[in-house]
């Protein structure tokens, strides 16, 4: 039998699951990018200034090199 998840405790999405979630993800969405602009600013010294252009870059540049699927070994 497979494990069941958070959702077969529950049996419904509550709205402050929901709520949380939605939050989690507008906040990583902001704080991301700009986390990673001042990481290479850190790490090499390159003097990026913090405009909404860079930070659209630094999300175009996440976004590009995120996993696209699940990693599923075969036999398991």
């Amino acid at each position: 039998m497979a494990k069941k998840g958070f959702m077969s405790k529950c049996g419904k999405w509550t709205p402050i699951v929901v709520f949380f979630g939605a939050f989690a993800a507008v906040f990583a969405a902001i704080v991301v990018p700009y986390a990673f602009i001042w990481a290479l600013n850190e790490l090499f010294g390159l003097h990026i200034v913090f405009t909404f252009y860079t930070w659209l870059a630094a999300v175009i540049l996440i976004v590009l090199v995120m996993p696209k699927g699940r990693f599923m070994p075969k036999g398991k």
